[in-house]
């Protein structure tokens, strides 16, 4: 027999006592290099914290100081588990440090949020995560959530992103997203008519002469922003940025936008458009005639449309939109007179190059999604009559 399983059989060693005698070393020695002090709470429970290695604070309770202390040691000997909302965790970090804009980023929590993070998928280690298991996952996602195919594809770019992340950090060789596959239908959205999306000939008059006559009446410029708007098809954000320095005789210089930063709720001017094409949009009589009309003795650096001395935003824009729809029962939003602006230019024969260039479009696919029937329906009708007619 072996002289340590003798000594201990014929119980000259006591196994127990050592491993307890360990055990009380281990615990010191973690205690000593635990930088937190251990609190007992008014609760009764006790309390420290922990360091995550993505440097992020833990809060550490248990009921028990001695409980509190076999967690510590879990967390110092064993490492704390890792699991996919923890990796959720450190790719947002690094999302946040490569792209500027923070609305992306706080999108990006609210679908994670939503949709993943009580999930038991998110509980588990990366390397555990199997492409069946998650093949399943997503479908399920799809089915229990009747997801659309778009909000489907706001949820796969963060599993995507997340995998991918895993690749780089060498937590896993491949990403098992590559062979995911969405079986299962997606909830079917109704899209809206054409009528809704654009200002036909006569609504588009209306609304002229609507923002003209509140013009006269207030004074206010939000008013002529939007008139103006309907012939230069500028994003809104685009619009609420102009300084008098880009406006020229003949052309309107685009090369800023105003964005709302969604975690500190404030409008804020960024150097660059949403495309990051600046761009030179013609400037017909009929803007120049506004623009004309309000330029006053202002500097060129000042913004164009103000109020009080103020920049206009987006929300004080919005507003005029939702007033009128108010008035005429129908709701209208600003991007309705940036595809009433393009598809008046398809009618009138522009070439669908030159649109997509006015809107500052790099993809001519997301320039025909702007172009609608701007005619009445009696004028519709009335072109197919006479296309038959001979």
């Amino acid at each position: 027999m072996d002289t340590l399983q003798e000594a201990v059989v014929r119980g000259i060693i006591d196994m127990d006592a050592i491993r307890k005698q360990l055990d009380m070393l281990t615990k010191k020695e973690v205690l000593s290099k635990h930088p937190y002090k251990i609190t007992h709470l008014p609760s009764g429970r006790y309390q420290t914290y922990y360091v995550r290695g993505s440097g992020k604070r833990l809060t550490v309770r248990a009921k028990s100081e001695e409980a509190l202390i076999d967690k510590l040691v879990s967390l110092y000997l064993d490492g704390e588990k890792e699991d996919l909302s923890m990796l959720f965790e450190k790719w947002l970090v690094y999302k946040r440090s490569i792209t500027g804009s923070p609305n992306t980023i706080k999108r990006h929590r609210q679908h994670y949020n939503k949709y993943l993070k009580e999930t038991k998928l998110f509980k588990k280690n990366v390397k555990d995560i199997h492409v069946r298991e998650l093949n399943a996952f997503c479908n399920d996602l799809v089915k229990t959530h009747k997801l659309t195919h778009r909000e489907w594809v706001n949820v796969k770019t963060i599993l995507l992103g997340l995998f991918d992340y895993a690749v780089d950090e060498e937590l896993i060789t491949s990403s098992p997203m590559s062979r995911v596959k969405i079986t299962v239908r997606f909830k079917q959205v109704v899209k809206k008519s054409d009528g809704s999306k654009i200002f036909n000939k006569d609504e588009s008059r209306d609304f002229k002469d609507y923002l003209l006559a509140m013009h006269e009446e207030t004074g206010d410029l939000s008013f002529l922003a939007v008139y103006v708007n309907f012939y230069l098809g500028l994003r809104i954000g685009e619009l609420t940025s102009l300084r008098w320095y880009d406006i020229s005789d003949t052309h309107v210089h685009v090369e800023r936008e105003e964005v709302r930063d969604q975690e500190k709720n404030i409008y804020v001017i960024e150097d660059h458009t949403k495309g990051y094409m600046a761009r030179d949009v013609v400037l017909v009589p009929q803007a120049k005639k506004i623009f004309d009309q309000i330029r006053g003795d202002h500097t060129d650096d000042e913004y164009v449309f103000t109020r009080n001395g103020k920049r206009l935003t987006s929300r004080q824009i919005t507003y005029v939109y939702e007033k009128y729809g108010r008035a005429i029962g129908k709701v209208k939003r600003s991007h309705t007179v940036r595809r009433t602006y393009a598809s008046d230019l398809e009618g009138a024969g522009v070439p669908i190059d030159e649109i997509r260039r006015e809107l500052g479009h790099r993809d001519i696919s997301t320039t025909l999604g702007y172009i609608f029937n701007t005619k009445t329906e009696d004028e519709t009708v009335r072109l197919i009559t006479d296309a038959f007619s001979s």
